[in-house]
C-alpha cells in the first residue's frame, strides 16, 4: 500500500486558519439578556428607542396551535428558531410586543414588575384581560390572534438585544468629556 503526503505551505494553512476564524466571528450574534431596570430603566429607552434595536428570542419555542378535533397538523405548528431576530412594535410600562415574522402581530414579553430586575419573558394576554407570563400559567396556553396555542418546549423564553445596537443607543444620551486641570 501506497501512502502519499500533501504539503500545504505554512503561509496557506494561516490563511486558511484566519479565513475559518473570521467566518465563524462574522456568524456569531453578540448580544445579552434585554433587563427591564438596568438596561430600559436605568438609559430611559422610548418605545421608538426599542423600535430600533435588534432583538432575539433566548431560545427555541414550539407551540401547537389547539384545534377543535385535538388533532395537530403540520400547519398548526409553529417554530421560533433560537436566536431569531425581531423587532417591537409596541411597548408598555413593563411590557414589550415584539414580532418575529415581517408584517406579524407579535408576541408579549413581560418583566415581572416586582423589586428585583428581571428578563422580558415570553407571555400573553389572559382572557380575562391580564398579561401573565407564560411559565406562570398552570397549562401554558398562548392566546394569539384569536388561536389558543399549547407550548411544547420554550415557555421561558426571553428576549436578548444585540450588543451594538444597545451600544449605537447608549452612545445618543448625554456624555461628558472630562475637564483639564488649569496649567
Amino acid at each position: 500500500m501506497t501512502s502519499f503526503q500533501i504539503r500545504v505551505p505554512r503561509p496557506a494553512i494561516y490563511f486558511i486558519l484566519l479565513l475559518c476564524i473570521s467566518l465563524g466571528a462574522c456568524s456569531t450574534i453578540e448580544t445579552q439578556s434585554f433587563l427591564h431596570k438596568a438596561h430600559r430603566g436605568v438609559y430611559a429607552f422610548s418605545a421608538e428607542d426599542m423600535e430600533r434595536m435588534q432583538f432575539y428570542i433566548s431560545r427555541e419555542v414550539l407551540a401547537h396551535r389547539i384545534t377543535a378535533d385535538g388533532q395537530t397538523t403540520a400547519d398548526d405548528v409553529i417554530v421560533i428558531p433560537i436566536k431569531t431576530r425581531g423587532k417591537v412594535l409596541e411597548a408598555g410600562p413593563n411590557w414589550l410586543r415584539v414580532s418575529f415574522n415581517e408584517g406579524g402581530t407579535g408576541s408579549i414579553f413581560l418583566a415581572s414588575g416586582k423589586g428585583e430586575d428581571s428578563l422580558y419573558k415570553f407571555a400573553t394576554e389572559t382572557e380575562n384581560g391580564q398579561l401573565r407570563r407564560l411559565e406562570e400559567l398552570p397549562d401554558q396556553i398562548l392566546l394569539h390572534e384569536g388561536n389558543r396555542y399549547k407550548i411544547i418546549h420554550g415557555v421561558n423564553a426571553y428576549l436578548l438585544i444585540g450588543q451594538k445596537d444597545l451600544k449605537e443607543i447608549v452612545a445618543e444620551r448625554s456624555h461628558l468629556t472630562g475637564a483639564k486641570k488649569k496649567k
